[in-house]
């Protein structure tokens, strides 16, 4: 009776230990794949740093024009849904790894064009080339939700932004005291190291089933999971979710017609017009020309020669807040910490309008300090 018991505590510590291993694989191979976010905290911060340093007198590429210094900031995002356009089909055709693997290419060529630009085409260029490859990199997401176990996929996802916000820490930081060359150059490394490491990772196990490598598949949830049983039960998952939304082969021609009654349904166009609606009045919320114009605003609220270090604050705060939010997933709803952050930023950008309004007829030394 007692070696049975024995035997039972053993096993149950033995399949502890098993499914702990799986966890960190499983969030290591997350982790990984969000370094792509870094990169874009990079691109996004880099506004803050490239647009100051060239309204400087002492630039290297002459005076820049305010309307040329909207155009670098822009063109850091205009290329964005071109390249989550081409990532998608790429992410289809030859996996999600591999995807990963060809958004770093583009990413260490733009930074390597705004490091050695001799002019401000040159500049642009890089600029729309890192925004293409942020775009591409977005893939990311589609990785980590078709890795993660159901219960860990929300966290999982949340990581993304968490290093996003690193990545804008990241680029105020070295701005402090780096020419924006050298900012450049260090972004550049970032990339070529995240591709570097994304070799490890396994291929999305739902896209090698979809592709009928399913003994793959199986190998990459057993290594995920570190348990080849767990692997085998995902396996027939995934399995019998494909043949639930497969089609015969003499009702293909019907797809598009098929395709459109589907988007028809309110199921579908409900949360559809929701979420893009959502999403347009938070683009539009005014955190990018924050982000883009970081340094610049801040001189414009009369923060004086501490521009770079309450930018670098504004990075650490947004970071915290990023893990602060992640970690509210998992004990508030979705919508109610979406209506929250709203309202927050809603009350700040009005405190922000209201002082500028009320103080900028004011010599920086004279106006009321916050």
């Amino acid at each position: 009776m007692i070696g049975k018991l024995i035997e039972r505590a053993k096993a149950a510590v033995g399949g502890a230990q098993q499914a702990h291993v799986g966890f960190l694989r499983m969030v290591a191979s997350a982790i990984v794949a969000h370094g792509h976010s870094v990169s874009v905290g990079l691109c996004q911060g880099y506004s803050a740093v490239l647009l100051p340093q060239l309204s400087s007198p002492d630039s290297d590429l002459g005076s820049i024009s305010v309307e040329a210094a909207s155009w670098l900031a822009g063109l850091g995002v205009i290329s964005n849904p071109l390249g989550a356009v081409i990532g998608g089909t790429l992410a289809e055709l030859f996996g999600r790894k591999t995807t990963l693997l060809i958004s770093a290419l583009p990413y260490v060529l733009g930074w390597l064009l705004i490091a050695a630009a001799n002019d401000l085409y040159w500049l642009g260029l890089g600029r729309f080339v890192t925004g293409f490859a942020v775009g591409l990199g977005s893939i990311s997401y589609v990785y980590v939700a078709e890795v993660s176990s159901p219960e860990h996929r929300g966290t999982l996802a949340a990581t993304g932004p968490i290093l996003v916000s690193l990545g804008v820490l990241i680029a105020y930081s070295l701005g402090a005291s780096l020419s924006w060359r050298f900012v450049a150059l260090a972004a550049a490394v970032v990339a070529l190291c995240t591709g570097l490491i994304s070799v490890l990772l396994p291929e999305s196990p739902p896209w090698l089933m979809a592709h009928g490598r399913e003994k793959k598949a199986t190998e990459a949830l057993s290594w995920l999971r570190n348990s080849p049983d767990k692997a085998i039960a995902e396996v027939d998952a995934i399995r019998l979710m494909e043949i639930e939304k497969g089609e015969p082969q003499t009702a293909k021609e019907n797809r598009v017609k098929e395709f459109f009654n589907t988007i028809m349904e309110p199921c579908v166009w409900k949360p559809f017009f929701i979420l893009v609606t959502f999403f347009f009045f938070q683009e539009g919320s005014g955190i990018y020309i924050i982000l883009f114009y970081a340094v610049d605003v801040i001189n414009e609220v009369g923060a004086g020669d501490d521009e770079a270090l309450v930018s670098i604050s504004m990075g650490v705060a947004r970071l915290v807040m990023s893990i602060v939010g992640a970690c509210m997933l998992c004990k508030f709803k979705r919508k109610t910490l979406a209506a929250t952050s709203a309202l927050l930023m809603t009350l700040v950008m009005a405190c922000m309008s209201a002082y500028e309004y009320l103080f900028s007829s004011f010599a920086f030394e004279d106006r009321v300090r916050v």
